[in-house]
């Protein structure tokens, strides 16, 4: 039955903005027209088609779609009456014909803000369809807003108070690194290194499980970025001294990570706030113009974990903080007339 929907163009194209909307109606208890303006800000891939929309409901417990096309759909008035559980349902059906999985792209970002819903059944059914749209797009050459959309987005759910969850998203993530689409495009490899430091700390979460999808994740993202150095240290398990090799790499980014690895000081495992410490101690080193503000405002955030109940967190802290007191800010280059001089002698080649 989707395939002969979906081999209707026009029918096909109003069926799924209804979905969308009926995602965020079923937990936004907003007027509709501000949710569709909501959501076409958060994806470009398909119009919300002008004066026409489709309003399903369940025709049987076989979960089969009956559909009504209606002209003068006034979309302050009427609401679509299917809740997101059974939306999600007939997605996952959808996504096993590549076809109509590209079709559903559009909608991963409606799909992924269910996730903040506390209903491990949602979350389960957005990770079963988001898994599968990632096996269907594989072998993709060109990159459309969902991977863009994926790679911006899919580290913050590596944190989820879930371990289940956080090992989920973190494997999610290590097998869409695989995908064609990443290897092609330069400017989505570069995003992917906001994902380094959130992988690198997950390599200390408690549940062994996600400390090792984290790390496989981190080795997947090290062969994609065709990083050398990085590759070998994951591979040794030398997680002590990837914090220098990523912020020695990429000075430019020494204060994203910073601010990255701040983010983790208030995790509710031990071993995390361990791991953040560390890390903040390295990148500081590594601020091309550390300021005292800057300096002040790291050594205020780790000031509460001085006193941490966890015994190791809380020497580490007191121990950072001294260090980063001595380091100070760094110097100011000074101009020597001598090295003009110099410069001005030298031959020209």
């Amino acid at each position: 039955m989707w395939q002969s929907i979906f081999s209707e163009p026009e029918i096909g194209d109003k069926i799924l903005w209804p979905f969308a909307v009926m995602l965020w109606v079923d937990w936004w208890p907003c007027s509709l027209s501000a949710s569709s303006s909501e959501s076409s800000s958060t994806s470009d891939l398909a119009p919300l088609p002008s004066g026409t929309s489709v309003k399903f409901e369940w025709e049987d417990k076989d979960k089969d779609f009956e559909y009504l096309q209606n002209d003068n759909f006034d979309i302050d008035e009427e609401l679509p009456t299917l809740p997101a559980s059974q939306v999600l349902e007939g997605l996952i059906v959808l996504c096993e014909t590549p076809e109509l999985a590209r079709k559903l792209e559009f909608l991963v970002p409606h799909m992924m803000e269910l996730l903040w819903v506390g209903r491990e059944d949602l979350k389960t059914k957005v990770i079963m369809i988001l898994k599968r749209l990632i096996n269907q797009n594989l072998e993709k050459k060109k990159a459309s807003p969902m991977d863009e959309y994926l790679v911006e987005n899919l580290p913050r759910f590596f944190d989820m108070e879930s371990s289940d969850m956080r090992e989920a998203f973190i494997c999610l993530f290590r097998d869409y690194l695989g995908s064609a689409v990443l290897r092609n495009n330069k400017h989505l490899k570069t995003s992917l290194r906001s994902a380094l430091v959130p992988l690198l700390i997950r390599t200390s979460d408690q549940s062994l499980s996600v400390a090792k999808a984290a790390q496989e994740a981190l080795l997947a993202a090290a062969k994609l970025l065709k990083w050398r150095e990085l590759k070998e240290l994951v591979k040794k398990q030398q997680m002590w001294r990837i914090g220098e090799c990523l912020v020695g790499k990429d000075r430019s980014r020494a204060e994203e990570y910073l601010r990255q690895g701040l983010s983790y000081l208030k995790d509710p495992e031990a071993s995390v706030r361990e791991a953040a410490i560390r890390f903040i101690g390295v990148a500081t080193r590594h601020l091309r113009n550390r300021s005292q503000e800057q300096l002040d405002e790291i050594c205020s955030a780790l000031q509460p974990l001085k006193t941490d109940s966890n015994v190791v967190v809380s020497c580490l802290a007191e121990q950072t903080i001294s260090i980063l007191t001595a380091l100070g800010p760094t110097p100011s280059p000074r101009f020597r007339p001598e090295a003009l001089l110099f410069w001005r002698r030298r031959p020209h080649p």
